[in-house]
C-alpha cells in the first residue's frame, strides 16, 4: 500500500500567503503536512465520512509509482513559521461537508428532486450532443458536433438562433442545460 502526504487545502493557503508575506525572495519552500497517510488508512477515513464503503479494485503499482512520499517541510517552518494545521481525518470530514452542502446543492442538484447523479463524461457529451440537435432541429441552420471539416476551410461554426448562453453552463468545456 502506498503512502502520500495527503495536505488540506487550507493548510498550503497559509504556507504560500507566509511564502508571499515574507522577506525571502526566490525561495522554494515544500508545503504538506509533513507525514504520510497510508492508502489503506485515506480509504478508510473516507468511507467514514461519506457514510458507504469504497468499491476497491486493487491493481498492481504502476511504474515509475514511488510507494512512500512526504514533504520535508523543515525549511518552510524554520523561515516562514508554517506547520500544518489540519488533521487529515479533519480535511476529510471538512471536504465531504464541503460537497454536499455547497457542491451537490448547488451544481448537481434539480430543483423538484434534490440531488441527482453527478454525470459522467460520457453523459456529458451524449447531453450535449442531444441539446445541440434539439436546438438546430428547431432551426434552419446550426452547429453539427460531427460534420467533416469545410471543404472550403472556413472553421466558423453557426450557433442555433434559439441558442441562449445563460441557459448553458460550462463544465469541462461541455455546456449543460440548466
Amino acid at each position: 500500500s502506498s503512502s502520500r502526504d495527503y495536505t488540506f487545502i487550507d493548510d498550503i493557503v497559509n504556507g504560500v500567503v507566509r511564502a508571499i508575506d515574507r522577506p525571502y525572495p526566490y525561495q522554494v519552500f515544500n508545503l504538506g503536512k509533513g507525514s504520510g497517510t497510508s492508502l489503506k488508512e485515506f480509504i478508510s477515513i473516507v468511507e467514514k465520512h461519506v457514510g458507504k464503503p469504497a468499491n476497491i479494485k486493487v491493481m498492481p503499482d504502476q511504474p515509475g509509482d514511488v510507494p512512500y512520499t512526504c514533504a520535508d517541510v523543515s525549511k518552510a517552518r524554520d523561515l516562514l513559521g508554517y506547520a500544518a494545521t489540519v488533521p487529515f481525518d479533519e480535511g476529510i470530514r471538512r471536504t465531504v461537508e464541503w460537497y454536499k452542502t455547497e457542491y451537490a446543492n448547488s451544481i448537481c442538484a434539480e430543483p423538484e428532486s434534490g440531488l441527482r447523479k453527478i454525470p459522467t463524461f460520457a453523459e456529458l457529451k451524449r447531453q450535449k450532443k442531444d441539446v445541440v440537435k434539439e436546438e438546430t432541429r428547431n432551426e434552419a441552420y446550426g452547429l453539427d458536433l460531427d460534420a467533416p471539416p469545410s471543404p472550403t476551410g472556413d472553421s466558423t461554426l453557426t450557433l442555433p438562433k434559439s441558442f441562449k448562453m445563460k441557459k448553458f453552463a460550462p463544465i469541462g468545456g461541455m455546456f449543460l442545460k440548466a
